[in-house]
């Protein structure tokens, strides 16, 4: 068994991260206290069979010790953008020697056909894990880990929320070779029952690009992913209007395919704009997946009620390159139905924000009205105003009764690409003008 003072020694690459962040202070101070961890960490699992060591000892333990450390200096938010960045770095490393290698003729169908003896030596039983094997296909491999110690040992060392770091790690590496398609739609990281892996040889880069739909429950977000025709490291998320698949979103991402880009329509659900503790981890999944598909600059961009989520998700994910936020609120809103209750097209949440992370509501200005109270509010100013749906003054009247606080702002500063607000003066859903002038001044 190895040392503390050993692992760390080669995991300098989270250390190089820490230093990027001067509010942590001493970062060789915290590299010691890491070090502690660790070494209390091994002692309470001296135990593990070898194939165990080599997950914990390599990547599970040395992780763990950092990240608890950090979380206790500089939040856990920052010390798991340390822990994600240093892991996407190195990952980054690696893909370029696979990209290199799987570029020699044969090389592709010999990775496949390694995948099997490899996979059932380092996931074996012996090693914490159990799976299900399928029947071998002629250039694919899939495999079903149904358990596994990371997630057994993360949750054990309270830090679960960490593990996903790990899962990403595969799409970061083995997405986009060429020659190959690697696909996970489910990981138990995320909830599922299963990772369900597989891997296999295609003849043509474009074969391994095609539409694809993803729901909540197995993929950990909803929308379909529309590809660029041509070879690009450009993506965008981009959720407009109620579906992300419907006559607007399809447009939308036929004319950012035309400019070069990938694009992953989400929506909250299908054909459903009600947004109540709509998890911003859903973005961060489709950033991951949009970078195994070899997308190195990402955008996103939303309007109205997704305009505030595309503000909220940059401030949380320092992937995001470009925000395009149309029409936007700088204030989480709270949470709304469009289910028809009550004769009513819209109502509020109940006493919910629309938006969370690690399933905690985010803080949120309330509604001035309730059900069904807000919905004949918005009728009657629409009638009034002669618009097709107003809301302009119900959320005025919302800050009125509700002085903004801070802790319900957006924190448009944290968000480190380039920003575009665009919205119009006689905005009759709010004042959109006057957030986006607010916000400029948080610049």
């Amino acid at each position: 068994m190895k040392t503390a003072q050993q692992i760390l020694k080669g995991k300098q690459f989270i250390k190089e991260e820490i230093t990027k962040h001067p509010e942590a202070g001493d970062v060789d101070e915290i590299w010691k206290q890491a070090e502690e961890k660790l070494d209390e960490i091994l002692k309470q699992y001296a135990g593990l069979s070898e194939g165990e060591q080599f997950h914990a000892e390599g990547f599970i333990f040395p992780s763990a010790a950092v990240y608890l450390t950090l979380k206790e200096i500089i939040g856990k938010e920052t010390a798991y953008a340390v822990i994600e960045n240093a892991a996407a770095s190195e990952c980054a490393l690696i893909h370029e020697k696979l990209e290199k290698m799987m570029k020699i003729p044969g090389m592709p169908s010999l990775f496949v056909k390694a995948w099997g003896p490899v996979t059932k030596t380092m996931f074996s039983n012996k090693s914490g894990f159990e799976n299900r094997f399928y029947d071998k296909t002629e250039g694919e491999y899939r495999m079903d880990i149904l358990s596994c110690p990371y997630c057994r040992l993360m949750k054990e060392l309270g830090c679960s929320e960490l593990t996903p770091v790990f899962c990403d790690n595969d799409e970061r590496i083995y997405g986009n070779l060429p020659g190959l398609q690697f696909s996970r739609t489910s990981t138990l990281a995320k909830g599922a029952d299963c990772c369900d892996f597989c891997v296999k040889t295609v003849k043509e880069e474009k074969e391994a690009m095609k539409k694809q739909y993803f729901d909540a429950q197995r993929n950990g977000f909803h929308g379909v992913f529309y590809p660029c025709s041509s070879k690009t490291n450009k993506g965008m998320i981009m959720m407009l209007g109620d579906s992300s698949d419907d006559y607007m979103a399809v447009t939308g991402a036929k004319w950012l395919n035309e400019q070069g880009c990938h694009v992953m329509a989400m929506s909250a659900d299908k054909k459903d704009y009600g947004h109540h503790n709509y998890p911003l981890e859903r973005i961060q999944n489709a950033i991951i997946y949009l970078k195994g598909h070899g997308c190195e600059k990402i955008g996103i961009v939303g309007a109205s009620t997704t305009g505030m989520l595309a503000l909220a998700a940059a401030s949380y994910f320092h992937d995001i390159d470009l925000t395009v936020a149309l029409s936007p609120s700088d204030f989480i809103m709270e949470g709304f139905y469009q289910d028809n209750k009550d004769s009513m097209y819209e109502r509020p949440g109940d006493n919910e924000s629309s938006l969370s992370f690690e399933g905690k509501p985010l803080p949120y200005l309330p509604y001035a009205y309730r059900h069904p109270e807000y919905w004949q509010k918005i009728e009657e100013e629409s009638k009034r105003t002669g618009n097709q749906i107003a809301s302009r003054e119900m959320f005025d009247e919302s800050e009125r009764r509700h002085p903004l606080q801070e802790e319900e702002k957006i924190k448009v500063e944290r968000i480190k690409g380039k920003i575009i607000f665009i919205g119009a003066e006689d905005d009759c859903l709010w004042d959109t003008c006057r957030y986006i002038r607010r916000m400029q001044e948080r610049l």
